[in-house]
């Protein structure tokens, strides 16, 4: 099962050519990226509502969604080619992390 239709619920109906797979999966990472700080925000607020709304979450699809981001980021499609792209991702999951604890 592929991690977008695993994580996402979405099934590719038909083959994607290369110059439309690219521009997905940059979207999904930015995406995924937008996401994880989102929610970060939502956990460190003082509001128990916000921090509600996570719990409101499919926390085993957050779970999938966050470790193969972190633990297999090039096989989702993220492509961290300097070491900026690379410390602002691991910013950004390491803050998640510490928000969930």
């Amino acid at each position: 099962m592929e991690f977008e239709e695993m994580c996402l619920g979405l099934k590719l109906a038909s083959p994607v050519v290369p110059a439309e797979n690219s521009k997905f999966v940059k979207v999904k990472c930015t995406t995924n990226v937008r996401l994880f700080d989102f929610l970060t925000a939502l956990l460190t607020s003082k509001d128990a509502a916000l921090v509600e709304i996570v719990s409101s979450i499919d926390q085993n699809k957050l779970a999938i969604n966050l470790m193969k981001s972190v633990l297999e980021s090039s096989k989702v499609g993220f492509h961290l080619r300097t070491k900026k792209e690379t410390e602002m991702f691991q910013r950004c999951y390491r803050e998640m992390f510490a928000a969930l604890r």
